[in-house]
């Protein structure tokens, strides 16, 4: 998804670290996304966690919100595309 929108601003990236490098420069920074720190340490938390059902619950309820607030926000950007 990170990917998706990074090719919405011809941002050219095929790497793991470097997806999360610049959907933070291009979105978090920019403060398009929110994460209450980075997009670095809200995908690379599941390193640091142990593989309990509480933690892979809220990991996979938190890629879910992320899902579709991209999805919210490719839908802004195609609606903005059409009236302009």
């Amino acid at each position: 998804t990170a990917k998706a929108l990074l090719l919405d601003k011809q941002v050219m990236c095929n790497t793991h670290n470097g997806i999360i490098n610049d959907f933070d420069k291009h979105y978090v920074t920019t403060g398009l996304f929110n994460f209450g720190g980075t997009f670095r340490e809200h995908i690379l938390r599941i390193n640091e966690n142990r593989p309990t059902k509480e933690f892979a619950l809220a990991y996979l309820s938190d890629a879910l919100k992320f899902a579709e607030a991209t999805s919210k926000f490719r839908q802004t950007i195609l609606e903005n595309a059409k009236t302009n």
